[in-house]
């Protein structure tokens, strides 16, 4: 079982992402950040699919929406700013 983590960087050196492989596929959750520095997203893999929730910040570190996937299908979003329209189902 071969894993690795590929990284990527902004301009001003920063982290912009964080990939896990294992046997050359997405394994694990991959991150993505702003360029200062906060978490803008979270997405869960497992061997090579979406699988979980996928998490989404604004800028200023508040949650924009989730999404759910279950092994690479998507399912439903949930919006937890929006009073009116939280969920959309598949």
């Amino acid at each position: 079982m071969e894993t690795k983590i590929e990284r990527t960087y902004h301009g001003n050196g920063q982290l912009w992402s964080e990939h896990p492989y294992v046997d050359g596929k997405p394994h694990g959750m991959v991150k993505w950040w702003w360029e200062d520095g906060q978490l803008s997203s979270e997405h869960p893999y497992v061997g090579g699919e979406l699988h979980g929730m996928m998490k989404w910040w604004d800028q200023d570190g508040g949650i924009g929406w989730f999404y759910l996937y279950n092994q690479g299908e998507y399912v439903a979003t949930f919006y937890p700013k929006n009073e009116t329209h939280k969920w959309k189902l598949k």
